[in-house]
């Protein structure tokens, strides 16, 4: 008896594969993704802390559930998404471009607010701002302190804290060497994170790690 593989199993092959490919398109990373995250992002960089800051109104990076992320998401999917599927189907966004997008807010909106931001500037200038001879800082904390990690100029903490100061005459050569180093470590960490969750995204690779969670 001659042994063959049936005809069915084929086809059943055949359409896997091609289901797979699809898949692999349909979460596909695109340019045209990165650039909307991008222009998303830019927005969230600007308007989550005028809204916070200014306006005093809904914080919309007030908790982890980033607001500002399915805000703009469901915007995004009721404009231009409809939009482009009205002018072609295929013109519409992808699945795995949406995620791309939305991610990509997620992450711009903790920057901006408590994620780093709401807590880097505090950290960078409160420690001259808040010294006093009752704490000692300035002879307990400052001496063990680097440049780069603070800002040491102390009328352009006091203004930053206590205004007066046009925004045309903000003392940038104070802050900005600062805060550029502090930019080379956020994403120098943030790199770290990703590559992290690139290597470890399949359990399958990590024989030990696939073990234990079955044992689990």
């Amino acid at each position: 008896m001659k042994k063959a593989i049936p005809q069915e199993y084929h086809s059943h092959l055949k359409d896997r594969r091609a289901a797979q490919e699809g898949d692999s398109r349909q979460s596909a990373i695109t340019a045209r993704a990165v650039l909307v995250g991008c222009v998303m992002c830019l927005i969230i960089a600007v308007g989550v802390p005028y809204g916070s800051m200014v306006i005093r109104g809904t914080r919309l990076g007030l908790s982890s559930a980033t607001p500002a992320a399915f805000f703009l998401l469901f915007v995004l999917l009721l404009t231009v998404h409809l939009l482009l599927g009205a002018m072609k189907r295929k013109w519409a966004f992808k699945w795995g471009e949406l995620l791309t997008i939305f991610f990509m807010m997620m992450v711009a909106t903790a920057i901006p607010t408590r994620g780093v931001v709401g807590v880097l500037l505090p950290m960078i200038s409160g420690t001259y701002y808040y010294a006093s001879p009752e704490n000692q800082w300035a002879t307990l904390v400052h001496p063990l302190l680097n440049k780069w990690q603070v800002v040491s100029d102390v009328q352009a903490i006091k203004d930053f804290y206590e205004g007066g100061v046009a925004a045309a005459h903000i003392p940038w050569a104070s802050w900005l060497p600062t805060l550029g180093c502090w930019l080379a470590f956020y994403a120098a960490f943030y790199l770290t994170l990703m590559s992290v969750m690139v290597i470890l995204r399949r359990p399958s690779q990590w024989p030990c790690f696939s073990s234990f969670l079955w044992r689990r």
